[in-house]
């Protein structure tokens, strides 16, 4: 039963993170793209944005997600450190 378990929580683990690969190339290059249209000194820019809106928009984007993720870690409790022995 707890084979199953692990096997569930390790695929479902993958899945997810497979899934965040695919969406994050597109999903920075959508940002970067647009980021491109709010730089200053680019002569056909009628409106620009300026900073924090320019080109470097999408590093800050990631920052926030590494941020985020280095939160989540932290909150997750130490339990899931240590292996439950199992008897039967």
């Amino acid at each position: 039963m707890i084979q199953n378990f692990l096997g569930f929580a390790n695929g479902f683990g993958m899945t997810l993170s497979t899934g965040g690969r695919a969406l994050t190339v597109p999903m920075t290059g959508s940002i970067f793209a647009w980021s491109l249209t709010n730089v200053k000194s680019a002569t056909e820019n009628t409106d620009p944005l300026g900073f924090p809106f320019n080109q470097y928009f999408t590093f800050f984007v990631l920052g926030c997600f590494a941020i985020l993720n280095t939160l989540f870690i932290y909150l997750l409790p130490e339990s899931l450190d240590r292996k439950k022995i199992v008897t039967k």
